[in-house]
């Protein structure tokens, strides 16, 4: 089994069953929900030597109230996040900028994405993490797996190539990050 998430501060539900189904049929995917407010997907991957089916399975957590402000932790989402600020925040690295940037990212987060392959991730699969990843502007936080690794560490945050954004020893292959907020959040502040 392995697993990552993926973070975004879109919340955009449609879109990455979109992107899944540009990479596979719609006979591979099992979607609880509806399209655009599904609450876990099942992507069927090809038969092992065994006949099983590989499966990767995706459920989906967002913030009860979007923001692109983290705050104090109200709900399972910005609990997570608020320990994921404190973590990487703590991290000694030479790129202080990217690490600003990175906790500002994190901070807007909306939609997370939690995925787990049960025979482990396959080509397709990765396929799959990497398009939903670049769709919804996001990041991947893994631990290190068959298609992402953090030298010198045991997890990080990678973007949609699979390049370490930050892991837990301070490497970084990026020297910055972009950070984008959706207009709409604003109308939520007081």
């Amino acid at each position: 089994m392995e697993n990552c998430s993926i973070y975004s501060h879109h919340i955009w539900y449609k879109e990455i069953v979109d992107s899944i189904l540009s990479l596979v049929t719609e006979n591979d995917l099992e979607i609880t929900g509806e399209a655009e407010a599904w609450t876990a997907i099942v992507i069927l991957g090809k038969e092992n030597a065994r006949k099983e089916k590989n499966k990767m399975t995706l459920t989906c957590r967002v913030r009860e109230t979007p923001n692109f402000e983290l705050g104090d932790p109200v709900d399972e989402i910005t609990t997570n996040l608020n320990g994921m600020v404190n973590y990487f925040g703590a991290i000694a690295t030479p790129k202080k900028v990217l690490l600003e940037k990175l906790i500002y990212k994190i901070s807007s987060i909306n939609m997370e994405i939690g995925i787990v392959a049960a025979n482990g991730f396959n080509e397709i699969f990765e396929e799959i993490i990497f398009a939903i990843t670049e769709k919804l502007e996001g990041f991947i936080f893994s631990n290190n797996n068959s298609i992402l690794d953090a030298p010198d560490s045991q997890n990080g945050i990678f973007n949609e190539n699979g390049d370490v954004i930050l892991s837990n020893s301070g490497y970084s292959d990026v020297n910055d990050i972009e950070v984008l907020i959706e207009t709409q959040y604003y109308s939520n502040q007081k």
